[in-house]
């Protein structure tokens, strides 16, 4: 059901009006000094009035400090046909802050095991089948590289939405044909993938399911009984549904897409509310403490989760924040494992954000300070949540480290503005004082100024009109008809509609989409339909995703490949026609974890020569 804003805006402004906020269990201690109920009453307001500015559906908030849980509430409505609030146990997907979760699983396996090191190579675990794009990666890429995002392969992103994998074997087995972006080791480049890999990896070395060893070693020992994972939901009554904006009403998502996430659960398949991510910000801060005090991680390994392991370069405003450009200074410098490393108004903290169809999520610990914020919002999945949420972080910081607030009422809803638009200004004045000087030096006239915004405005105009008429087109649509296939991201489904003359294109299950030509012979612009639509139509950042086509002769007498930007556009896949997925031979399967009896180590990689002999020590001593 489409759902205008203005049909849900009334009651929702009614909501804040009054202060709304709700929390149904007790997770908050209120006898704490250094959070006094004036401190709850300022946060409530400040997030209550943000959610009306910001459009937001609904939001859920946690903070923790000094070992107790300070706050813990919802805002906003669970599902905007109903009036039903969110509260404190309100469940929200919570995407990549997931991979806190699988490096730290892994941080108890490095930490168990005697023969694994962050610094072990996966063919050592996985054998030498195992292989990516080359020979040098292959047989030196390591966990450390896989949780760093070091491996200098892009993300693929567009692969894991359009519901193409059918398994997390199935993507692992097809890595090798993932073509890199920049060299190995060489810079910060993000990928789902290496954390998927990571996954299968603690998979191979206990014996156990991914979600099993999460539910068991994580979810159990600290007590985080509602947390779930998206593909095993039956029943979204309890969650915040997703929503994103299109054309300024808001749409939900068919939670179907969340449920096609399976075989990517390593990297973002999470779903929490406020309470329990409260017991997850407090083993954060704790050091890798259960609830009992029981250590769930060895000192060591547990730092090194929050290590700085490669710098990550930010635009200002976009996820940095500096003077004097802005007030104070914030943002991220370096990606730890499954973390990030950052500084706000000088103290330091660790980070992540999540972004997983319509829900937005972030999390700030201050190790130093003994504080933490998480907080989620279940759309629209644009600037204005993912701002909404850094201004709620930087307001709720300022408040636990007794920190002057530099936002309010009015500047939190136009973040990162004033301040970014007045920098750009200064910028751009300072730019063009340049320009005029080196006009003059080169004698150029008066006017040049004026030709420089009549191109402007030709290329804005080409633009608006990219997509001509169908009829202007030089070659016959028939010729692009056919299935096209790639050995990592399976087949391209090309299909004309005969009574339309439109062509269109199927990936996967939810990869469906119309090609709409532009001034250029065999480039198209796919457009999302069906259940990705919001890629293409979304308020705020919808995107275009070119379809180049190509002949593997000069000619071009012939359409033999495709190129897909909607899968990833610094490096776009290459497709083959005529060929199908399964015409390439993936890598064999990798074994089973296998264990060896009496061994020293509690796991043992793929039952290595060295941990046999171990594994029999024991033996040895007692009959010699």
């Amino acid at each position: 059901m489409r759902t205008g804003v203005d049909h849900f805006l009334v009651p929702w402004c009614i909501l804040a009006t009054f202060g709304y906020s709700t929390s149904v269990m007790v997770a908050e201690d209120t006898r704490n000094p250094d959070f006094p109920p004036e401190k709850r009453t300022l946060l409530d307001k400040f997030v209550n009035d943000l959610i009306v500015c910001r459009k937001l559906p609904g939001l859920t908030l946690s903070l923790v400090g000094g070992g107790r849980n300070l706050f813990a509430r919802g805002y906003g409505l669970k599902e905007l046909t109903k009036f039903e609030p969110v509260t404190n146990e309100t469940l929200f997907c919570i995407g990549s802050l997931t991979k806190g979760f699988t490096a730290t699983i892994l941080a108890m396996l490095v930490g168990e095991n005697d023969s694994l090191t962050w610094d072990t190579p996966v063919q050592e675990i996985l054998g030498k089948d195992f292989q990516l794009c080359d020979e040098h990666r292959s047989k030196y890429v390591n966990i450390r590289d896989l949780l760093a995002h070091k491996t200098g392969i892009p993300g693929y992103f567009g692969a894991l939405t359009t519901g193409i994998f059918g398994k997390t074997e199935d993507i692992v087995r097809r890595l090798r044909y993932l073509k890199p972006y920049k060299k190995f080791h060489s810079a910060y480049v993000y990928n789902n993938y290496m954390y998927i890999l990571a996954g299968y990896i603690a998979e191979i070395l206990t014996g156990q399911s991914w979600k099993e060893l999460v539910q068991q070693r994580i979810f159990k020992p600290l007590a985080m009984a509602s947390s779930v994972f998206a593909d095993d939901v039956l029943d979204w009554r309890k969650f915040a549904l997703p929503y994103v904006s299109i054309n300024d009403e808001f749409i939900p998502l068919n939670t179907t897409l969340l449920k096609s996430l399976g075989p990517a659960g390593p990297s973002g398949t999470i779903c929490s509310n406020s309470i329990d991510m409260q017991k997850w910000l407090q083993f954060q801060l704790s050091g890798g403490l259960d609830m009992r005090g029981h250590r769930l991680v060895s000192q060591k390994e547990f730092q090194e989760l929050h290590t700085p392991q490669i710098p990550t370069p930010m635009p200002l405003g976009r996820k940095l924040l500096k003077q004097p450009a802005f007030p104070i200074s914030e943002g991220r410098f370096a990606y730890d494992l499954g973390w990030s490393s950052g500084i706000y108004r000088g103290f330091h903290n660790v980070q992540h954000n999540g972004r997983i169809f319509g829900y937005d999520s972030l999390i700030w610990l201050f190790p130093d300070n003994n504080v933490a914020i998480f907080s989620s919002v279940n759309g629209p999945m644009n600037t204005h949540s993912k701002n909404a949420l850094r201004v709620i972080h930087h307001y709720a910081a300022d408040l636990l480290l007794g920190q002057e607030a530099w936002l309010n009422q009015s500047s939190s809803c136009t973040f990162p503005d004033p301040w970014l638009q007045n920098y750009n200004k200064t910028k751009h004045r300072k730019k063009s004082g340049r320009v005029m000087v080196a006009q003059k030096s080169s004698s150029l006239p008066k006017n040049d100024a004026d030709a420089f915004h009549r191109r402007w405005r030709s290329r804005q105009h080409k633009k608006k009109n990219r997509f001509p008429d169908l009829q202007r087109y030089q070659r016959p649509l028939s010729e692009y008809v056919g299935i096209y296939g790639n050995p990592a991201f399976g087949n391209i489904t090309i299909y004309l509609n005969s009574s339309t003359q439109q062509l269109y294109l199927a990936h996967g299950k939810f990869g469906n989409g119309i090609l709409l030509p532009t001034n250029k012979i065999d480039k198209f612009h796919m457009r999302f339909q069906g259940l990705l639509r919001y890629l293409s139509e979304a308020d705020g950042w919808a995107m275009e995703f070119p379809i180049i086509f190509q002949s593997a002769k000069d000619d071009s007498s012939k359409i033999d490949f495709l190129y897909a930007h909607f899968i990833e556009k610094t490096v776009p896949p290459l497709f083959q026609r005529g060929a199908s997925w399964q015409d390439f031979v993936p890598s064999p399967s990798y074994p089973n974890a296998k264990f060896c009896p009496n061994n020293l180590s509690r796991l043992i990689p793929a039952c290595s020569v060295i941990s046999i002999v171990l594994s029999l020590l024991p033996v040895l001593i007692i009959f010699f």
